[in-house]
């Protein structure tokens, strides 16, 4: 029998819970878990990794975060593989990872990549570093049909893709405990019982546009004053303030009806998701947009932009809004959309609207998103791995 060939998943920390951390651990986890039918040796290089943390695979603390681990890779990969050949597996978006691709050309490795793209230039791609780690790369997989076209537009190859699972036991509609009374340092004392929020679970970063959330919130207060408002951020003070922006916006106390919560864990993040009509997810473009099948999972309509990978997610045009105008954003030209708060809230009060009236309403949320459960698509992640695993053997 033939030895394991080495496999290394380098991206977030599998201690993080950004996007990546989660799409990374759980990955890791059902490779490992498989990892002697697929005859592969798992293990991970981490952004941000708790050392102190025990995980079933060896996993190494990331030192280089300028460059996203490219001065680490020859040091974990001779750790862990010797000499050696096998796969370095990046989840990275791709302007992440030109130094990897270019550390990976003294190692036996091949490069694969789950590249998360959010973007494009006014050409329907993306052109300097981003373009050379895709054309560089061995192996290419994208989140959904979108990102595998605009892969397949740079490259000239056809691209396949896969989305990423969720436990669809964990992330389901909650019956919560109590009604909500108070929230201390972030975290909620009681859970709420009835729907009555508008929810919306972003992370602090340039991409995630808390302004026309807030616009958006605004609106809605003055028309229908008995509803809340509930963000999930990871930070309150990053790239936007929320505490200024909820100054700015009149939602400052209890009676504004505005609760801030950060470092929820899973079980609490679904009672939420089940306290609410309806969540919003405005950010200038997802390369998967997990909020918006965490909600949907949980039996509660989302509303994202009408574009990018978050698209394909959202089964109802009237869940997707579009922008009024574009700009162009960073060095790549990448083509944002300029968003009008009042098409948000009106996409909000119909979306409530078609809640209370149709009493399969959650059920279908559940069926939007029952394609993503990690039962029903890890097999097609073994048999992507095992392809590639036998062009190598």
């Amino acid at each position: 029998m033939s030895e394991p060939i080495p496999f290394l998943v380098v991206s977030d920390s599998p201690c993080l819970s950004t996007g990546l951390g989660r799409i990374a651990r759980e990955l890791t986890e059902g490779l490992f878990s498989a990892q002697k039918e697929l005859g592969i040796k798992v293990a991970q290089l981490g952004m941000y990794h708790d050392v102190d943390s025990e995980w079933p695979w060896p996993t190494w603390r990331m030192h280089d975060e300028e460059e996203y681990g490219a001065e680490d890779l020859a040091r974990v990969w001779w750790r862990f593989a010797g000499e050696r050949g096998g796969v370095v597996f990046t989840i990275w978006d791709p302007a992440r990872a030109l130094g990897i691709l270019e550390a990976s050309k003294k190692l036996p490795v091949r490069l694969w990549g789950y590249f998360p793209i959010d973007g494009v230039n006014s050409h329907g791609k993306f052109g300097g570093p981003a373009e050379m780690v895709v054309k560089g790369y061995d192996r290419r997989l994208g989140y959904g049909h979108w990102g595998a076209e605009v892969i397949k537009g740079i490259t000239g190859k056809a691209t396949a893709y896969l989305p990423h699972g969720l436990d669809l036991e964990m992330w389901q509609p909650r019956k919560a405990q109590a009604d909500l009374s108070d929230v201390k340092d972030g975290q909620p004392m009681l859970y709420p019982i009835h729907k009555e929020y508008i929810g919306c679970v972003m992370a602090n970063q340039p991409r995630k546009d808390f302004g026309t959330l807030f616009q958006t919130w605004a609106l809605l207060k003055q028309k229908h004053p008995g509803l809340k408002f509930w963000l999930h951020a990871d930070l309150e003070v990053k790239h936007w303030s929320v505490p200024q922006l909820a100054e700015d916006f009149g939602f400052n106390g209890k009676e504004s009806g505005f609760v801030l919560t950060t470092g929820l864990n899973d079980n609490q993040l679904a009672e939420w998701y089940s306290s609410c009509w309806v969540t919003m997810l405005p950010s200038l473009g997802e390369g998967f947009g997990y909020p918006l099948v965490e909600s949907l999972a949980c039996g509660v309509p989302a509303i994202g932009f009408d574009g990018a990978g978050g698209r394909e997610l959202l089964p109802r045009q009237a869940w997707r809004v579009g922008g009024r105008q574009a700009r162009l954003e960073s060095c790549y030209n990448i083509v944002r959309p300029v968003y009008s708060a009042a098409d948000w809230a009106k996409k909000v009060e119909q979306t409530i609207e078609w809640v209370r009236e149709d009493p399969a309403a959650a059920a279908y949320c559940r069926g939007a998103v029952a394609h993503l459960s990690w039962r029903h698509l890890f097999p097609r992640w073994k048999a992507w791995v095992a392809q590639g695993i036998v062009e190598i053997r």
